[in-house]
């Protein structure tokens, strides 16, 4: 006869905490002034030392070393060889790989800021004669990237409260199955019991004794396909919570 189910809830959700990993940040510099290129570099990487900045000339590589994962953020000029700014930030949208993006800007107008930050821009810097935009473009870009961490993070955190709320529904839904097929199973099953010995007691032969004996052990199956079902819950709500929390990702 079916064992009765006893199930315990699962433990409470336990979310972690929103901290922003301050790991090594790969930056590209998109840019064909190379002396302008070689100050923003050197500006960058002395900004912190786990910054690691690379310098290139087109859009295209730029969109390269992002679809490798190699690139934290960007600094591109508004105007490359192979397009603007605006056109590297719809094309980068499009590929799906999205990543912070300070613009240089030089003599455009307003309405060039106005349209690049609505095209999905971090930030943008307007160069200048003297070196100190370079500081500006530093603060910028740190800023940008933790922004984007955390953005990162949070939506990490969405998706691991989602997926707890789903475990406790299967939980929830599992228990509540295998109750409510339980006690009518065991009902089942002790009624076929009791016909298979009546038949025997009474000599009603096999014509009534087999098919008690089928539905008992047709229960049987069904009790041991439950228990099945009540193990794989257990196991998957112990999988998760030997999970560490959701790690920051790029």
């Amino acid at each position: 006869m079916p064992a009765s189910d006893a199930t315990a809830s699962p433990a409470p959700e336990e979310m972690p905490a929103v901290d922003p990993v301050e790991a090594p940040v790969h930056i590209i510099v998109a840019t064909t002034a190379t002396d302008e290129g070689k100050a923003l570099e050197h500006r960058l990487a002395v900004d912190d030392e786990k910054n690691d900045v690379s310098r290139v000339h087109t859009l295209a590589h730029a969109l390269e070393a992002i679809a490798q994962e190699a690139a934290d953020a960007c600094v591109i000029d508004h105007d490359l060889p192979d397009g603007n700014s605006l056109d590297f930030l719809q094309r980068l949208e499009a590929s799906g790989h999205q990543r912070p993006v300070v613009v240089l800007l030089g003599d455009e107008g307003e309405e060039a800021a106005v349209a690049i930050m609505k095209a999905g821009a971090a930030d943008y810097v307007r160069k200048q004669a003297q070196e100190g935009y370079l500081d500006e473009v530093a603060f910028k870009v740190k800023e940008a990237i933790h922004h984007y961490r955390l953005a990162q993070q949070v939506a990490q955190l969405a998706e691991h409260r989602e997926q707890m709320r789903l475990l406790r529904t299967i939980h929830s839904t599992v228990a509540t199955v295998k109750h409510e097929i339980n006690n009518p199973l065991s009902i089942i099953s002790g009624n076929a019991q009791l016909l298979v010995e009546l038949a025997r007691a009474l000599d009603l032969g096999e014509d009534v004794a087999q098919p008690a004996r089928d539905i008992e052990e047709a229960s049987q199956r069904i009790a041991a396909s439950l228990d099945k079902l009540g193990d794989l819950k257990q196991s998957i709500l112990a999988q998760y919570s030997d999970e560490d929390p959701p790690a920051s990702k790029r």
